[in-house]
């Protein structure tokens, strides 16, 4: 039986390329949501604009989950099937990767939206991790969205190998990883 969508190197790359998508989709909502509601001079708002603000890239990374489970579930042909799975799981990574910064109290989207809206961070953490553990357990529900052994090793590396330049290369340019 074929693999579907190719070998090994493809689903690495498919998963390198969705961190970073997913990446850019969750940043672009911080800018666009900063000019609307602060300005680009940072005047003195309300913290619950600030809240807002936060939130707008962790919203906006549910909705990638919650789409790309949409597509994986309901969709007609296995290969996007399985580049939808693959845009979750790199999505729904960005909790783990954000876990232990928010449980020591660093400063980061989920303090920013506790902040703002006067909640603890860990119950913002805690709330889209049941979130999206719920999205992903009900899009591996479907048999034929399992993965073999080999590809679902490839989609981790290609994610490691993602957030690993992310937080190495996209810091040195300037991007706020």
């Amino acid at each position: 039986m074929r693999r579907a969508g190719g070998g090994l190197t493809w689903w690495f790359v498919v998963a390198f390329l969705a961190l970073w998508g997913g990446l850019l989709f969750h940043e672009l909502p911080h800018y666009v949501a900063k000019l609307v509601l602060i300005g680009a001079d940072n005047s003195p708002v309300l913290p619950i604009r600030w809240g807002v603000v936060d939130a707008a890239g962790p919203f906006f990374s549910l909705l990638l989950v919650g789409g790309a489970g949409l597509v994986a579930r309901h969709g007609q042909i296995l290969n996007r099937k399985r580049i939808a799975l693959a845009i979750a799981i790199a999505s729904a990574s960005r909790l783990l990767v954000v876990a232990v910064p928010t449980m020591r109290g660093s400063v980061n989207d989920e303090y920013g939206i506790g902040w703002g809206f006067g909640c603890p961070p860990i119950a913002i953490w805690a709330a889209e991790f049941v979130i999206t553990t719920t999205v992903m357990v009900w899009v591996f529900s479907r048999p034929e969205l399992r993965l073999n052994r080999g590809s679902a090793i490839a989609i981790m590396f290609g994610i490691t190998a993602g957030w690993t330049t992310a937080l190495t290369l996209g810091r040195s340019l300037g991007l706020p990883v």
